[in-house]
């Protein structure tokens, strides 16, 4: 209906097909897998994996950035399929953060971080650490 109406009026109309998205501040049980894994493990409670399948995912940041480009192209394109940036398997996306909490939150430690997505599930797990009471809890 709505690219009906952008050829009808002459109107613009940019339609996003969207992976999982992924990043700081989305709400656990809701947004997604990683948002809950991160609050889980963040509050000291285990995680569990009900299928561990393939993900595809875009990290919000980047999301953001192919929606100011699409803007900035004046895009019309009605249909505009967003690339994904990494298709990991949900049991190394848990195990990933399972380090991070361990090395980090636990031992105080900077992780290893080997690639780009790492890098950006290393930042979306620290948001969910509750620095504020932190000492109070541990």
């Amino acid at each position: 209906m709505l690219s009906d109406w952008a050829n009808n009026k002459e109107g613009r109309l940019s339609g996003l097909i969207i992976s999982n998205v992924y990043g700081p501040f989305g709400h656990p049980y809701y947004n997604s897998v990683i948002a809950t894994f991160c609050h889980q493990l963040a509050c000291g409670e285990t995680p569990k994996i009900d299928v561990d399948g393939d993900l595809k995912l875009i990290y919000v940041g980047d999301l953001v950035d192919e929606i100011i480009k699409l803007i900035r192209n004046n895009d019309n394109s009605h249909e505009q399929i967003i690339p994904y940036t990494a298709e990991v398997k949900v049991s190394e996306i848990l195990a990933l953060l399972q380090y991070y909490r361990i090395s980090y939150q636990d031992k105080g430690e900077i992780p290893v971080l080997h690639n780009d997505f790492e890098h950006k599930l290393f930042n979306t797990y620290r948001c969910y650490m509750d620095v504020a009471n932190y000492n109070d809890r541990y």
